[in-house]
Order: structure tokens, then sequence, then C-alpha cells
């Protein structure tokens, strides 16, 4: 790969493939320091989270919708697009779904949580989701008493949360039950006002909607044997101990790095990888960082090697198309209905492709890499129709934007036009995939498309569905 070819793959793997928020990186090294430069405070000025429940016409909402086009916004519009996908590998690494966990403001913590904490410590997000009020919620943890514990969130804790299968026992779940006896969650929501509004009017002032607890005097304070070691233990305690066990640590490196770069994880990657944990205390930023500067980040087996989930394809799609240009325009407080529907939509597209957000399938997640090519999956792909968001009719001034794009690019061939909509959107190095869009340009006419935006139209959208009919496409 020459060094833009390398840009590419960084934006790709950490970004959705989204283009750069200002001047391109002239290095790789240089994309991946900006792609990992967020912090926990930086976040968009809109949507503001005091608006997020509220509709353009006054009215309120305060199940789980607004959260989940609050995040599809976040994801189509941030300049830190590895937060996002930061998020979602943490979203369906403690799945959570609004199908039980109903109050919106609730989930709206928990998506925080993955969002703000997600690069940090291992140990600090563990603890703030496991022993949260939306997973306590979504494993039925009402309570566990002293002579009532409830087993649930003891084995997903080690199983999906920690160590994962084959490196704890039965004994050591039912052991961890009892450490988390005294824990609990209190949904607060009903409390805070009579109705909707005086709720989010409390809420959007600090106030919970739900909360966890620990009461000591309901523990279960004989000493627990937990992975070969007897004592009592706090909750905070036993997340600790997990969090720096091995199994844990290679753990999370090796699903990171099946998550951001190949399936096949290389033995000497994973141990760098798990160097910077252990370095770090678990940081996750740094246990990326080692990731990139792992030598078989860079290998060409690494390069487009993995199947996209529908937030890459479709996120990544719009984004290159520049639509984040086109709702930054539209935004408002209360959120204006045409980005409120075009959200909407945005997110139920990618739900159509098999990833509807805060709605996993179980408490395990997704299934990642090719189950996302499902026959109905890949069909809904094959219709995304970027351009048609807005509606049947398109939204003509993002069509312009885009169509002056084209024209600024002063296209003398039909090779040039086919080029300029390929590089646009990081198409794959395809011949068929080129020859095709070449004749479609011949087709339709090189100086109609690039003055009559109505034979643009039809031209982006027929190019766009060939760029969706190549498999190479579905690869980042």
């Amino acid at each position: 790969m020459n060094e833009r070819e390398r840009v590419a793959h960084v934006a790709r793997k950490l970004g959705f493939g989204a283009p750069w928020a200002g001047e391109e990186p002239k290095t790789a090294r240089e994309a991946v320091e900006r792609l990992l430069s967020f912090q926990a405070g930086d976040e968009l000025a809109w949507p503001d989270r005091k608006r997020i429940f509220e509709s353009a016409n006054g009215q309120l909402d305060s199940a789980g919708g607004p959260v989940q086009r609050f995040w599809t916004a976040q994801m189509l519009l941030t300049p830190y697009p590895l937060r996002e996908k930061l998020a979602l590998f943490w979203h369906s690494w403690f799945a959570v779904s609004r199908a039980k966990v109903v109050l919106g403001p609730v989930l709206l913590d928990y998506l925080q949580t993955l969002r703000h904490k997600g690069a940090g410590r291992f140990e600090e997000l563990l603890a703030d989701v496991a022993l949260g009020p939306a997973m306590m919620l979504y494993l039925d943890l009402d309570q566990s008493l002293r002579g009532r514990p409830n087993e649930n969130l003891a084995r997903e804790l080690l199983e999906l949360f920690s160590l994962g299968i084959g490196n704890y026992s039965e004994q050591d779940v039912l052991e961890a039950t009892r450490t988390l006896t005294g824990s609990g969650v209190i949904v607060s929501w009903r409390t805070l006002g009579k109705t909707d509004a005086e709720r989010l009017a409390k809420y959007a002032a600090g106030e919970p909607a739900a909360y966890s607890y620990y009461t000591a005097g309901a523990h279960d304070s004989r000493p627990q044997t937990i992975l070969g070691q007897t004592k009592d233990r706090t909750p905070r305690e036993l997340v600790a101990e997990l969090a720096a066990h091995p199994a844990t640590r290679r753990r999370v490196c090796e699903r990171l790095w099946q998550y951001f770069v190949r399936e096949e994880a290389p033995r000497r990657a994973i141990e760098r990888m798990e160097q910077a944990y252990t370095r770090t205390d678990g940081e996750i930023r740094s246990v990326l960082g080692a990731m990139t500067d792992a030598p078989e980040f860079w290998e060409p087996a690494s390069v487009r090697s993995l199947p996209s989930s529908p937030a890459d394809f479709t996120i990544g799609m719009l984004r290159r198309l520049r639509l984040d240009e086109r709702l930054s325009g539209l935004a408002g407080e209360p959120i204006p209905d045409l980005t409120r529907r075009a959200l909407a939509v945005v997110h139920q597209r990618m739900a159509r492709q098999g990833l509807e957000l805060l709605a996993p399938e179980d408490v395990s997640g997704w299934r990642w890499g090719r189950a996302w090519f499902s026959p109905a999956g890949m069909a809904a792909r094959f219709a995304l129709k970027p351009l048609s968001i807005f509606g049947p009719r398109y939204d003509r001034p993002w069509c312009a934007m885009l169509q002056r794009s084209l024209a600024d690019a002063s296209p003398q061939r039909d090779e040039d036009a086919a080029a300029w909509l390929l590089a646009l959107v990081d198409a794959p190095q395809d011949q068929a995939l080129r020859a095709a869009v070449v004749e479609e340009t011949q087709r339709r006419g090189l100086a109609r498309i690039v003055l009559q935006t109505d034979p643009f139209l039809l031209w982006a959208e027929s190019c766009l569905q060939l760029v969706c009919a190549c498999p190479a496409a579905h690869m980042v």
C-alpha cells in the first residue's frame, strides 16, 4: 500500500470509512493519532441532550426510539467516528435491549457510558455497565439478597463480560452470585414528576431515571472462593479481580482485533495488545494503539478483510456522500422533523440489514463477520438507495451539493466522472465495477450529468446500486 491507501485503510478499520474532518492526514500514523485523540468530554453541540426526547411539535417520547435516533445522529455527524464504532463493539459485548429496558433515559445513560468510557480502563467500564441500572433491569436483577441470590448477572459477568467460557467453573458462578448479594436497582422515573415533561426536565437537570445500589447489610459476607481465591468481596472488588485476570485480558484483546482488523488473531499482535493492557491497567485506547502498531495490522491480509457490519456499510456510505454536511445544516432545537425522519430512515435501513441499535438479538449481542451476509441482510443492502433517505423525491439541496462537487472536479471524459464517484464512496479497485460505472456514464451523457440535476440524480443512484452489488464493497 502507498501512504494514501494506508490512510484509507485506517479510516475503513477505525472510523466507518468516513471522510476526514478538515484536511486529510498525510500519513497513516497521523490518521491513527487523529482517530484515537477523542476525549470523554468531546461531544457534539447537537443534538442537545435536553432535546433528545422532544419532537418539533412539542410532544415528548420517553421510550427507546429517540435514543436510537440520537445514536444514529452521533454516528453520522461526529468528528470522532472511532468513539461510536468502539461504543458499538461494547454495546454487543454488554448487550442491553430496549425490548426489556423500556425507559429511554435509562438507555441513554447506558449508551453514554459506552460512548464516554469505552476507551478508558476496562475495569471502570465493566463496573459501570455490569453493575449499572440498565444491565440489572435487562437481567431481571431487581435485587439480590442474602438467602435469595439472583444468578443471572453473576453468570453473564463471568461468561460474557470478562473471562469467557472455559475459564471458570459452575462453583465460581455460585460463589460470584453470593458476592453480588446486596445489589439491586431502583427505577425512580415515576417519582420525578407527574408528567413526562416534568420528569424529563428533572432528568435533564441531572436526576437519574434509575439507579443501582449496594447495601452491605443485605450482602452475604461469608468468604467466597472464586478462581481459587477465598475471601469476602464486594461487587466492585470482584469486578476488579475479573478485569485484571489474564483470561479477560486475552479475550478483550482478541475480540477487539477480530472486530477491527480480521478474524484470524495472530499471536504476536495479540501479545503486543496484551502488553499494552497490562502496562496501562487495562486502558483500551492504549490497546487500540498497540493494535495499529502491530505489523499484522498493515498486512495485505488485513485490508478489506472483514465483512462490513450494517453500520460500517450504511453510515460509511452516507458519510462519504456528505450527508453529515446536509444534516448539520438542518440542526436546531428541537430537532427539525425533516432531520428526525432522515435519522429514523437511516436507523431503519440498518435494522433491515440486521443491526437495530439498542435491540441486540440476545444477551450475547450480535453475530459478527459473515453472519451479516444473510439473504435478507444482503437484499436490504442492495436496496439501500442512499440518496432517497429523505423520501422518494430526493433532497434537492443535498443532491445539488454533490453535483457541484462533481462539476468542480471538471471531468473531461466518462472515465473521469466514474473515477470521481468511485473515489467519493471509497469503492474497491474492481475492474468490472469501474467498467459498469463508465458504461452507465456513457448511457446518461457526461454533459447532462454535470449540468442537470435530474440526470445527475438518476446517474448517481444507478452507479451507487452498482457499487452496492459489488461483493468487495461489503468488506472493510
